[in-house]
This record gives C-alpha cells, sequence and structure tokens, in this order.
C-alpha cells in the first residue's frame, strides 16, 4: 500500500464528476443557495454563549436531510457515511480536513427543520 500523494483526494474527486454520480448531478442542478433565506430562520433562537460547537450551517443541514431521504439513513447512522463516503463529503462541500457535522447530538436534523416553522 502506497502512500497518499498530495493531489489524491483531487483526483478522486475528479473521477466521481466525471462519473455523474446523483449527488454531483444535484449539485449540479439544485441552486442550494437560494434556500438559505428560507432555512435561515433554524436558528433564529438566540445562542446563550458563544462557547461550543457553533450551529451546521443551514444548507449543509438540508443536505443531510436530501441524503437522509435517499439513502434511507437514520439520524444515529449518518455521521459515519457522511465521514466515509467521498461522495458524501463532496456533496456537502466538505473536504477531508474539514469536521464532518455531529449528527448524534440528540438533535434530529429533521425535528431541527420542523421545529423551526419555516414559512
Amino acid at each position: 500500500m502506497r502512500q497518499p500523494g498530495f493531489w489524491d483526494w483531487e483526483t478522486r474527486q475528479s473521477k466521481l464528476n466525471a462519473k455523474k454520480d446523483l449527488l454531483v448531478r444535484l449539485n449540479e442542478i439544485v441552486p442550494w443557495e437560494t434556500f438559505r433565506s428560507l432555512l435561515d430562520g433554524v436558528h433564529d433562537k438566540p445562542r446563550k454563549s458563544q462557547a461550543g460547537r457553533k450551529p451546521i450551517d443551514v444548507i449543509v443541514m438540508f443536505k443531510l436531510l436530501v441524503l437522509q431521504q435517499l439513502y434511507n439513513i437514520s439520524d444515529e447512522e449518518l455521521e459515519y457515511p457522511v465521514s466515509d463516503r467521498l461522495s458524501f463529503m463532496q456533496f456537502l462541500g466538505l473536504g477531508l480536513a474539514d469536521e464532518v457535522p455531529r449528527c448524534d447530538n440528540g438533535v434530529a436534523v429533521s425535528q431541527t427543520i420542523d421545529a423551526a416553522e419555516l414559512d
């Protein structure tokens, strides 16, 4: 087994993109940022302090919900495939060095979005 090279990540990403995987196509055709204004209500509750983990970006949270629906993944199971699959990381806009959002903190992604009572 050889040591990973500097360009291995980019090479794998380009191979995934060339295959036009479902997630690659979704990122190409869905204008995710147009949902931001609607989803910003998810974090309307003011934080008590700046200590602790920052909230998950609303677009990433929405994409996590899409992954759950597409692949029938529960909240408890979601963190592992996001950490493990390059296609999931790329879909979410995460790199190898980025922290994977924790999905096991008792606040389900779908419940968080539902509780926001988005108009």
